[in-house]
């Protein structure tokens, strides 16, 4: 097992950090979780966790390909992060697809969310609890059900606003 190849400062954990790292993973400044708390990079893989990023209870992040969390998210309690199928639906001998997961800066995924492999999710963006994301999400949407959709956008005006603040 490796350890967590580069962090940033101010680190809070809040409760036991799991780290399983056979890839990368990398951390940046500000980093904070609460309760348990799931990071698991495998072989080859990369995870990768902006400034400022706060990861709640009970959440897990599998990265066998590549993951990456923007600046400033706010991960809520009990959201998964899987980038791979593990195995093939036919043969569960052979290994199954993967994509890679891009958060952007300043995202919200509100409880239980599952964030699965090839998305990406926009700046701004909102994901609603319990909501099973499979494809890419715009920047400033609220996305809410499963499969996930667009429900809502985000005045552009608000978000810079209570960004400011």
């Amino acid at each position: 097992m490796r350890s967590v190849d580069g962090h940033g400062k101010h680190l809070r954990i809040d409760g036991k950090l799991r780290v399983t790292n056979e890839g990368c993973i990398t951390i940046g400044d500000r980093f904070r979780t609460r309760g348990k708390v799931s990071l698991n990079c495998e072989q080859g893989g990369t995870l990768t966790i902006g400034n400022n990023v706060f990861i709640n209870e009970g959440s897990e992040i599998a990265a066998t390909h590549c993951v990456s969390i923007g600046d400033n998210a706010l991960i809520g309690p009990e959201v998964r992060f899987m980038d791979s199928d593990y195995h093939d639906v036919y043969d569960h001998t052979k290994p199954g697809k993967k994509a890679p997961i891009i958060v952007g800066k300043n995202v919200w995924i509100a409880a239980r969310a599952m964030i699965l492999k090839g998305v990406t999710i926009g700046d701004g963006a909102v994901v609603a609890a319990g909501a099973i994301v499979s494809k890419n999400v715009p920047p400033r949407a609220i996305v809410a059900g499963n499969p996930a959709q667009v429900i809502r956008r985000l005045d552009e005006s608000q978000s810079e606003r209570a960004a400011s603040r």
